[in-house]
């Protein structure tokens, strides 16, 4: 299990965090974390991702394999948590940048911007804004 670890961001085509065990003194372009610490705890300690960082695309990396592909927005939609990984010693979280990002406005319980899979269609977007407004004229 992690015991006082750290996440130090390196910068490539996507932000990357690897995640060290038994550092000391103070977090230096890093984040500290206590013992047991999931993926969603990491990145909401972290002040979550960035403008173009993706919701629906955070990859766990450990000992150079892919572990986990995590989507907030089953989590934020559904209250999935069983795709949360712990974090151990060495492991890379992997924030990809989003794909496709659309705005929703005008009489939907919701209106703002979703980040949208290409397999997604119009429906879907609109099921994440919680469907028209009571007085939606839906024809």
């Amino acid at each position: 299990m992690l015991s006082g670890g750290v996440l130090f961001p390196r910068y490539t085509k996507a932000p990357v965090w690897r995640l060290r065990r038994r550092q000391r003194g103070p977090c230096c372009l890093g984040y500290c974390f206590g013992v047991r610490i999931s993926v969603f705890h990491a990145l909401y300690r972290a002040g979550g991702v960035n403008k173009i960082g993706s919701l629906r695309s955070i990859k766990v990396v450990r000992n150079g394999k892919k572990i986990a592909d995590l989507d907030v927005y089953d989590f934020i939609m559904k209250g999935k948590l069983n795709d949360d990984v712990r974090l151990q010693d060495g492991d890379v979280v992997i924030v990809d940048p989003y794909e496709s990002l659309v705005q929703i406005t005008g009489k939907v319980k919701r209106p703002m911007f979703y980040e949208m899979k290409p397999s997604e269609t119009m429906a879907t977007i609109l099921k994440y804004s919680g469907g028209f407004t009571g007085d939606a004229y839906k024809k």
